[in-house]
């Protein structure tokens, strides 16, 4: 449970996988609390987690407005 591009997904390498196709990202990073049937992110740690995919797609330059 940590910030996206901090821990073993890989984010940043699947979104340039996919950056032809036309996308949604749901951010629900459950980085507080995580259970089998559902859990929880501060409001700060959910802050940093859309900033963090933010910058991935700014460095890959991969347009995300």
């Amino acid at each position: 449970m940590v910030i996206p591009g901090e821990g073993d997904s890989r984010i940043s390498y699947v979104l340039d996988k996919n950056r032809e196709k036309s996308l949604f990202i749901a951010m629900e990073p459950h980085l507080d609390e995580a259970g089998q049937f559902g859990g929880s992110t501060s409001f700060d740690k959910f802050k940093k987690s859309v900033e963090a995919v933010r910058n991935m797609l700014n460095e890959l330059q991969i347009d995300w407005k």
